[in-house]
């Protein structure tokens, strides 16, 4: 810009962003040159009060194009506009007083037309080289969508030709590409942080520059309506943004809907972009920008991929070339794409075909751990072969209660397929197992695997996406699979099953009649939430007779009733399942599923069973069925008590004091701190942080054996990525125990000895889990979620004689006007947990009455179809908002001085209670604008603008536990490894040779589950303690079946290889030879000169073409290999008994 321009500044206004005084410079406008700015503003004044917005907004279109426009005043004669263009326009004639075009709404008129403050600021920092480059536009030649072949080419699959058009947001870290086809305009939006590797740009020809973009996930597409996608609250505002709506694909005619083109079945662009103009070289420049995000490098050996299309390369039909296990695993490949289609050559689908079936499916599972697309697929098999020939271990016999299951994420571009995974089974799969191929649970989500935002007009068209799945089905593999039906626990994670139909006759229709008789059910939620019993993780446990089963009456008063969800259980019986359990002490109750039955049966000694087995009552039977198979889900056991974000702000709202829960966590911290170094707090903490797998008991054993104080390094690993997860959880929901409480299911007294309000608290003492306690005293009752000051109560324990069989249970009682439980949340007898406080600084200093609980169904007088179910299954989709709920009501609570007796909490704890009930009632709970927060305390991780730092104890919690993590504890896995003389047998030499090689086999094995898993270090996939869960994890519900699954897992793995250890010659079984043979898994594990011989490539079956297994490493840099460690402890039992006799 020339500098003889100069322009009458507001900087009072320029600060505010409002318009400046009209410019009043010797030049034009048509002089001023757009060059490098991302946005213009103008202001108009001098408008006719009769244009509407519309009209505002069309006349200045002419110009550029416009991305907001808007009214800022009227007084009657005239209109006052803002108009902003982005990307702004070539030129600026248009603001001249002679250029203005001639238009029927200001013939007549001379507008005012200026720069707002911004603009002109962006124009003073851009003469004085001072602007930032936020965002870059610029228009392409040509956009092409594909996929990346061996040797580096560029399969161009799709082209677009017309008006496209590059945005680069350096502010939103995105690159939108927008392009025009046929009649529409589209959008592509690609985040940087799904930008696999780096952009690759080629500037090798004269005018034209050319940027690749490979994605590790589909990008977000939008497609631009006539009108906003959404209303704005004033009319007088008009936003392009809301123009756009997000679609799954792009349609190539309109009335046929095959012709589509998804943008999921790309993972690869191809932009071409003017060189010869100026904003060619800002693109350039913008492209170098992007280094500082480590999308772009300097390199100059980049390789330049050369571009094919599809029609010169033949494709090979693999769902008719293998067999279907093999078809599924290919094609998971395919559209995760590692795998080409076009890179499938007939010899190696032969190759395949001519490898045993078990051979052929871990080759093909070793595929999909690549990183990379396998570029040849011939060449990658044939080096991993031998590998896995030798070292497979059998994972099918892991136990008869799991069974392998196939997923699929249907998002709104595509449907993804995983590789079977290791799940608790349940009484559908079966029965029907012989059929296992044919089920697969579908989970829907949106591009990375996140749950959609609950918003029926926002989403309308990935909606239909949803519903055309669930309706009409979707192939896999020559197999056509159609909805079968869904858990409430899957509903909410928003899973379900289906089902492909065999030649034998078995489909949907076969497998829903044999569940049982749902026709008598008038709810749609509730006949949806009964099939889905059947859906149940289980293990079952014992075949019935009728004989062995009776009824018995329902406890009822005043309308409640006492015993909902609560039958009983033979103590002979209860032993015979704790002894299928491994358990030394019998659980008080079992969750169950029986037939049509579910709820928790608690034990009763065998003469108050009248010589049956089992005692049901009519509020637990939820349909008709004849099964007689004893199903359990879980049995009663010691949780340790946990205060959460809830129960402070309950509790804090009741009278207990700030104080005490800043004490409470301070000291906790404390204890966390001194874990590595002190036996005492790290036994403490394993007895308090509550985890179900076996790992936990192992690290304890190796605690107590000293090898913490040994400083051995696979035990500071485990106890590390303990800290870092109780640190975490301390900071992201306030998670600290509560040692003078416990959390137990919730049983009944059915001797009728407890009075009102009494109840009887019985558990394992987590320190020594072989001895019983009761409580007797005040105690805290209360049940999560909790959002009503009315959901906690304070009763009355008593030591009963009579209930002590009731194991790690709170049994309550049947007297008084109203149950308890139902007071605790709406809670019942059906499997809740409840937690038992007994610490006094928590009780509260005063009691609210509970809420009612009650909810209303939405009762059909017609029968109700799978299509009612499928629609009931996409409303939930739209109107889940369960979780908004829960966060706008701890936003409330912070920010009012009521808290959570404010009025816009117990609305809310009002919505809450109808949201849960949501899955059995069919009523959604709908959201009003107000009881929305516009901001948020800090401790909730919004937005810096729209937080506040709050005064409250979870503000200041949240910031103590934010330091200490961000200062210590972030957990590398990297201590050096240690080797102890002490654990040295003499005479280990013997079998060493068999121990390297067995080492070896384990580590092959546990590298591959971790890639498999995307699991980052061997000490998380061993204790489940994980950092990072994968993409395909992101949900709650997912994250613990990870956590199980990989427990299962791993478990399997352990017992196979001590299966190995143990194979000894009868002349060779005695205890010595066995601590050599431990102490040699030792030596070959820890010792240096072994773990350098670990470091070689050679060792992992890699070549210097590979890339790191950087996922699979425990060390810091990328280049090295993994140190695994875990090895020797699967025989921690002989190990810590040659350390104790050392020790001796």
């Amino acid at each position: 810009m020339s500098g003889s321009i100069k322009f009458e500044l507001n900087w009072s206004a320029l600060e505010l962003g409002v318009p400046t005084k009209p410019y009043r410079g010797p030049l034009t406008f048509s002089c001023i040159s757009t060059y490098g700015l991302h946005e213009i503003g103008i202001v108009a004044r001098g408008l006719p009060a009769s244009m509407e917005l519309a009209d505002i907004k069309k006349y200045f279109s002419a110009w550029g194009d416009v991305g907001t426009c808007s009214v800022l005043k009227s007084n009657g004669a005239s209109k006052t506009g803002f108009i902003n263009f982005r990307p702004p326009p070539l030129t600026l004639e248009f603001m001249d007083h002679d250029q203005q075009p001639v238009h029927q709404g200001v013939r007549g008129r001379t507008l005012e037309i200026d720069f707002t403050s911004q603009t002109a600021k962006d124009l003073q920092l851009r003469e004085k080289g001072e602007l930032k480059k936020r965002v870059i536009y610029t228009s392409a030649n040509c956009f092409d969508m594909g996929a990346f072949l061996r040797s580096g080419r560029f399969l161009r699959q799709w082209r677009a030709t017309n008006q496209c058009l590059v945005e680069i947001n350096l502010n939103r870290r995105i690159i939108f590409l927008r392009f025009h086809h046929e009649n529409d305009d589209y959008q592509i939006g690609i985040r940087f942080g799904d930008v696999h590797r780096q952009i690759v740009l080629d500037s090798s020809e004269e005018d034209v520059y050319v940027m690749y973009i490979q994605t590790t996930h589909p990008p977000f597409m939008w497609r631009r309506q006539e009108e906003p996608a959404r209303s704005t609250p004033r009319s007088d505002n008009w936003c392009e943004e809301n123009s756009w709506v997000r679609v799954p694909y792009i349609v190539d005619q309109r009335d046929d809907n095959d012709a589509r083109i998804s943008i999921g079945d790309f993972g690869a662009y191809r932009v071409c972009v003017p060189s010869i103009n100026s904003y060619g070289e800002l693109f350039k420049d913008c492209i170098n920008d992007l280094m500082r995000f480590n999308l772009t490098s300097n390199k100059t050996n980049a390789s330049i991929p050369s571009v094919v299309d599809t029609s010169t390369l033949p494709v090979i039909d693999i769902h008719s070339s293998f067999p279907f296990e093999l078809a599924y695993l290919t094609e998971c490949l395919i559209r995760a794409q590692k795998l080409s289609l076009y890179n499938i050559s007939e010899e190696w689908v032969a190759f395949i075909n001519g490898l045993d079936i078990a051979v052929a499916k871990n080759v093909l599972m070793r595929m999909t751990e690549a990183r990379d697309v396998i570029e040849d697929p011939m060449v990658y098999s044939q080096r991993v072969l031998p590998e896995l020939s030798s070292i497979m271990v059998n994972l099918k016999d892991i136990s008869a209660h799991n069974i392998w299951v196939r997923r699929a994420v249907v998002t709104p571009s595509k449907i993804h397929l995983l590789p079977p995974t290791l799940e608790l089974s349940n009484r559908v799969l079966r029965h029907f197992h012989q059929y296992q191929e044919s089920f697969i649970r579908v989970t829907f989500s949106d591009e990375h695997f996140e749950k959609l935002g609950s918003s029926r007009e926002l989403y309308q068209t990935l909606l239909d996406r949803f519903e055309e799945v669930l309706t009409e089905g979707f192939d896999v593999a020559n197999r056509h699979y159609r909805f079968l039906a869904f858990s409430s626990s899957q509903l909410r994670e928003h899973s379900c099953w289906f089902f492909a139909d065999t030649p034998d006759g078995m489909d949907v229709n076969v497998i829903r009649g044999w569940m049982g008789d749902f026709s008598e059910i008038k709810n749609v939620a509730k006949q949806a939430a009964r099939m889905g019993q059947c859906f149940s993780s289980t293990r079952a446990v014992k075949i019935l007779t009728k004989k062995q089963i009776k009824e018995i009456p329902d406890i009822t008063r005043n309308r409640y009733i006492f015993s909902d969800g609560i039958g009983k259980i033979a103590m002979s019986l209860a032993t015979e399942i704790a002894s299928i359990y491994n358990r030394d002490i019998i659980p008080g109750a079992f969750q169950i599923r029986l037939g049509g039955y579910k709820g928790v049966l608690a034990v009763a000694p065998d003469d108050e069973m009248d010589g049956y087995l089992v005692h049901l009552r009519p509020s637990q039977l939820k349909f008709k069925s004849d099964h007689t198979a004893l199903e359990i889900i879980r049995t009663a056991e010691y949780i340790p008590a946990y205060l959460n974000r809830q129960i402070i702000v309950l509790l804090t709202t009741l009278g207990v004091p700030d104080q005490v829960f800043v004490d409470m966590h301070e000291k906790f911290l404390q204890e966390v701190d001194g874990i590595l170094s002190n036996e005492g707090l790290s036994l403490k903490l394993l007895a308090l942080h509550y985890s179900s797998s076996w790992v936990s008991d192992v690290l304890r054993k190796m605690v107590l054996s000293g090898f913490l104080r040994l400083g051995d390094t696979f035990t500071k690993n485990l106890l590390s990525l303990l800290k870092v997860q109780v640190l975490k959880d301390i900071k992201e929901r306030a998670r600290i125990p509560i040692e003078q409480g416990a959390h137990l299911t919730g049983v009944l007294d059915e001797t009728n000895t407890l009075r009102e309000n009494q109840v009887a608290v019985r558990f394992t003492d987590p320190h020594d889990p072989s001895t019983i306690r009761s409580y007797v005293g005040p105690v805290l009752v209360l049940r999560s979620p909790c959002l009503h000051p009315g959901d906690v109560h304070m009763a009355e324990a008593v030591d009963c004689p009579q209930l002590h069989s009731l194991v790690n249970c709170i049994a309550f009682s049947t007297q008084g006007r109203r149950d308890l439980p139902s007071q605790c949340s709406g809670g019942d007898l059906d499997g809740d947990t409840y937690m038992a406080i007994w610490d006094e600084r928590l009780f509260p200093l005063q009691e609210k009455h509970p809420s009612s609980n009650a909810s209303q169904e939405e009762i059909s007088d017609q029968e109700i179809t799978i299509r009612d179910t499928v629609d009931f299954f996409l409303n939930y989709i739209i109107t889940d908002n369960l979780g908004e709920i829960a966060n706008s009501h701890l936003a409330w609570a912070d920010q009012t001085p009521e808290s959570a007796l404010s009025v816009q909490c117990v609305l809310l704890s009002q919505l809450h209670d109808q949201a849960v009930d949501f899955i059995k009632t069919g009523v959604p709970a709908e959201m009003v604008s107000s009881l929305r927060p516009s901001v948020w305390p800090d401790f909730m991780n919004k937005l810096p603008r729209k937080s506040y730092e709050s005064t409250k104890a979870l503000g200041v919690m949240y910031r103590s536990g934010a330091k200490r993590l961000s200062r210590n504890f972030k957990h590398t896995g990297d201590l050096a490894v240690c080797f102890d003389e002490k654990l040295v047998v003499p005479g280990y030499e013997a079998y060493i040779v068999e121990a390297r090689r067995l080492k070896h086999e384990y580590d092959i094995i546990l590298r591959d589950l971790m890639n498999q898993y995307e699991i980052k270090t061997e000490g998380e996939v061993i204790s489940g303690y994980i950092q990072t869960f994968p993409s395909m994890a992101s949900r709650k519900k997912d994250k613990f079946v990870l956590r199980e699954t990989l427990g299962n897992v791993v478990n399997a793995i352990w017992k196979a290889f001590r299966e190995k250890f143990d194979d000894f010659s009868a002349a060779a079984a005695d205890d010595q030879w066995r601590r050599r043979k431990a102490s040699a898994w030792y030596y070959v594990t820890c010792h240096p000169d072994e773990i350098e011989l670990q470091k070689n490539r050679e060792y992992w079956g890699v070549d210097d073409t590979d890339t790191p297994v950087a996922c699979a490493t425990i060390m810091h840099r990328q280049d090295e290999k993994p140190t695994f460690l875990s090895f020797p402890w699967i025989v921690h039992d002989i190990l810590r008994l040659i350390l104790e006799s050392e020790n001796l």
